[in-house]
């Protein structure tokens, strides 16, 4: 009798089991990682509005250089489709831009909410800054 040679059975894919502990060890990092990745969404707002804002800021200052007349921006507005989700407490309403792009609407204007704070501050040589 000839010895016949056993052949080994290939695996091919992954088994029931295999694929289970795979989905559960997902399952598992996804619900550590959801929390802060919510945490992250929300303070991204604030970092939106703020550069927005700082945007603004800037294109007002150089129209009113550009033109040599005087041009006001109101923060609330530039942000108003924002301050829904993000609270600002500015010291000043306007800031109006000289001609020669400087300010005398000098302060600072605080954009925040639960997960995140930044503040801007405006110089009387018109520049705004993050600090």
């Amino acid at each position: 009798m000839p010895l016949r040679c056993l052949k080994t059975r290939m695996q091919k894919g992954f088994s029931l089991v295999e694929m289970m502990v795979a989905v559960a060890v997902l399952a598992i990092l996804a619900a550590i990682a959801a929390p802060q990745m919510q945490n992250q969404i929300t303070g991204n707002r604030v970092t939106a509005a703020t550069n927005e804002l700082l945007a603004a800021l800037a294109q007002t200052r150089s129209d009113a250089i550009r033109s040599s007349q005087a041009r006001t921006v109101d923060p609330a507005v530039v942000l108003a489709a924002r301050l829904g989700n993000v609270n600002m407490n500015a010291d000043m309403a306007n800031i109006t831009f000289n001609a020669n792009g400087t300010t005398n609407d000098t302060g600072q204007i605080v954009l925040s909410n639960a997960a995140r704070t930044r503040t801007i501050t405006v110089l009387g040589s018109g520049k705004a800054f993050l600090n």
